[in-house]
């Protein structure tokens, strides 16, 4: 992939805890910062803050619809040229 170029890129937090102070919060946030300081395009989706429920049956996660927070996640990934993961 050429980084020269603006790519749209996604950063994952998926830390549980919301507290600010957690190492990972800062690893993301420093990388959208360099990202979106470089020029590109940057959406972040914070797992601790993502409210969905939690699948609890085979039914649910083979038949169930995603939640409007999932599916909004899904759409996020699916326009991400490249994809971050902490």
């Amino acid at each position: 992939m050429n980084f020269t170029m603006p790519t749209r890129i996604v950063v994952i937090d998926g830390h549980p805890d919301s507290r600010r102070e957690r190492l990972c919060h800062a690893l993301a946030a420093a990388y959208v910062d360099g990202a979106v300081g470089a020029g590109h395009s940057v959406r972040r989706i914070v797992v601790a803050e993502t409210d969905f429920p939690l699948l609890r049956t085979r039914e649910a996660w083979e038949n169930g619809v995603p939640a409007p927070a999932i599916r909004e996640c899904q759409e996020h990934i699916g326009w991400a040229e490249h994809l971050v993961i902490v």
